[in-house]
């Protein structure tokens, strides 16, 4: 069994026993490990994408490198070990903050929305469709076919229409 961590396109091998997750509850999970650069070369950043694959289980862990130390240079040699602390991929949604008033609403309908509002930049994406026009003149421009714009129905946020 042989564990590895994918690292911006590049695969490092993670050091037997580094390995320490911590599930939460009501919290993102969190993994710290120790890789080994090769190379030295490697300069890993905050922010930066990883996904740890085990040799048998496939994908354990995806998330972001969150506090990236290098720990010790192998003198003479030019290999690095790192230890790097990541939050799993919940952290793109968290720091997210939204102050939308959503009345008579499914759930998933409240998700799709805040997925397409705020997090694509993050590019976090799921499978579904959505148009959600709540302008009086959005509804004006007539992109949607059998539709008319109105003022009589509201969402509960300014300025909101509604079919």
């Amino acid at each position: 069994m042989t564990v590895s961590a994918t690292i911006a396109g590049v695969e490092y091998d993670v050091f037997p026993g580094s390995l320490q997750p911590e599930n939460r509850v009501d919290d993102r999970d969190t993994l710290t490990l120790n890789v080994l650069d090769d190379a030295g070369t490697a300069l890993f950043q905050k922010f930066q994408p990883i996904v740890v694959t085990d040799s048998i289980l496939g994908t354990i862990f995806t998330g972001i490198i969150n506090t990236p130390t290098m720990q010790q240079i192998l003198w003479p040699a030019t290999k690095k070990i790192w230890q790097l602390q990541c939050v799993d991929q919940a952290y793109r949604l968290d720091k997210e903050l939204s102050n939308w008033t959503y009345k008579n609403q499914y759930a998933g309908t409240i998700l799709a929305h805040q997925l397409q509002t705020y997090s694509a930049a993050d590019h976090v994406s799921a499978e579904f469709a959505l148009r959600w026009e709540e302008l009086y003149t959005a509804w004006q421009q007539g992109t949607l076919s059998g539709t008319t714009a109105t003022t009589n129905t509201s969402t509960g946020n300014v300025g909101a229409g509604d079919l």
